[in-house]
């Protein structure tokens, strides 16, 4: 089967996508590696030098782009354009097998077991975990029901009618969403629904792919007489560097208050080499560029209150017309008198009171 990777990414996280695609062209180098980068290069760096095909947001065919990127933050969109760009590829490509791997994942062998399982499934699926949880674990079984039963930061799809509804069927649940957050952890909770709505959907047990730091307790780490990465008894195809610093490398996560050390000299050794990786690649560079889609196009930052006002008060405006980032947008009510650009300052006394005489 013609395999494509990708992955999305912000451009000031690129140089974790470089990290990955490197990752898969040396383990499995006749896959296809593309990226889409959620908001615009601005010259920051060049897309045709990179080694992997860049698609930029606004290049998708999904109405209101503009009003997804305005109202969620960089990672909601990522997690949103996710089934839109898998679509994209399947209409622009001849690949016969996507496979979706978030960029702070690494692969560390060809994923022989994975494209196996692809030759029957239309879909692939990874659960968090696979056991009941060990006290010992950084998570509980009640934490990963609220993240849900599958991680939606690894996936597959092989062209086919039924993989292309399940891909409509999760980006029509995410725009109908529209602002994604935590409460149903972005993408990742309506997964739980497609593996009872498509049932022929593979649930991928081998515990070599989307080994994390919530889950290593039941897949200890190792090598084989080969020298080769191994979780148990199987390959580790695709670890998931989840939480990862790399000004922190002897932590395997660090977000405060998770802290999770990295154990055994392994574990060490690999966050010692996917460090290194990161910096070859350029991140103190682009830790520097900002998010696009964070400011208006002047560069006053887009706070809460300009989302949430476009949510409630813009979107479904009959007539609306023009991008919200644009400071010179109006809404379509009120006559024009009101603008998201500025519905973080308080209008005159005066405009308050016309603007009422002319509802």
């Amino acid at each position: 089967m013609k395999t494509l990777a990708f992955t999305i990414v912000t451009r000031n996280r690129i140089h974790l996508a470089r990290v990955l695609m490197q990752s898969i062209a040396a383990e499995f180098p006749e896959a296809g590696r593309h990226v889409l980068v959620v908001d615009r290069c601005d010259g920051l760096f060049d897309p045709a030098a990179e080694p992997f095909n860049v698609t930029f947001g606004a290049e998708l065919a999904l109405p209101d782009f503009d009003s997804y990127a305005f109202v969620n933050d960089a990672l909601s969109l990522c997690c949103l354009l996710k089934p839109a760009f898998a679509l994209h590829l399947l209409e622009r490509c001849d690949a016969d097998l996507l496979l979706y791997a978030d960029s702070d994942m690494l692969c560390h062998a060809r994923p022989d077991a994975l494209l196996e399982v692809m030759r029957d499934a239309p879909v692939a699926l990874t659960p968090h975990v696979l056991t009941p949880l060990a006290d010992i674990a950084p998570r509980t079984d009640n934490d990963i029901m609220r993240s849900g039963a599958f991680n939606a930061g690894f996936f597959a799809v092989r062209r086919s009618s039924e993989a292309e509804r399940f891909l409509v069927w999760w980006l029509a649940a995410l725009k109908r969403e529209r602002k994604l957050d935590a409460t149903f952890c972005h993408d990742q909770q309506f997964l739980s629904l497609a593996a009872v709505y498509f049932p022929a959907i593979a649930v991928l047990r081998d515990p070599g792919y989307n080994a994390a730091y919530w889950n290593l307790t039941e897949r200890p780490l190792g090598r084989d007489p080969a020298g080769r990465l191994t979780v148990g008894d199987r390959p580790l195809s695709i670890f998931h560097y989840s939480f990862f610093d790399v000004a922190t490398p002897n932590l395997l996560a660090h977000r405060p208050p998770l802290i999770v050390p990295a154990g055994s000299e392994l574990m060490k050794d690999l966050l010692r080499s996917y460090a290194d990786r990161i910096l070859r690649a350029g991140i103190e560079t682009c830790r520097r560029w900002s998010y696009a889609y964070g400011c208006f196009t002047d560069g006053k930052p887009i706070t809460r209150a300009h989302q949430e006002y476009y949510l409630g008060r813009v979107w479904d405006e009959p007539g609306r017309n023009g991008s919200p980032f644009e400071p010179a947008f109006r809404t379509a009510g009120c006559h024009g008198l009101k603008s998201v650009y500025s519905v973080d300052r308080p209008l005159p006394r005066f405009i308050r009171w016309l603007r009422g005489k002319l509802r």
